[in-house]
């Protein structure tokens, strides 16, 4: 039985996604593609990228409460993953 980790690249045709990454108009668009492509592999259970943003919607924010600074905080902007098992 193949393990994960004998996969041999963590990104199947890195050449591909330059290419697909190129092409795209948007950040958003870009992100969820580098985390789409890297959970596709079976190494990687959940890719997430956060960045650090304005506090635009702390009033709604269920982390308000640990959050000393609200001026900046971290926002999911792209995530995909697959069930381990």
């Amino acid at each position: 039985m193949e393990s994960a980790l004998d996969e041999p690249e963590l990104i199947h045709q890195p050449e591909l996604l330059l290419l697909q990454m190129a092409k795209l108009q948007s950040s958003a668009e870009l992100l969820k593609l580098a985390v789409t492509r890297l959970a596709e592999s079976r190494r990687v259970a959940l890719a997430r990228i956060w960045l650090l943003q304005p506090g635009d919607i702390c009033a709604a924010c269920r982390m308000r409460p640990e959050c000393p600074d609200q001026r900046r905080c971290l926002h999911l902007v792209a995530s995909a993953g697959h069930s381990a098992t």
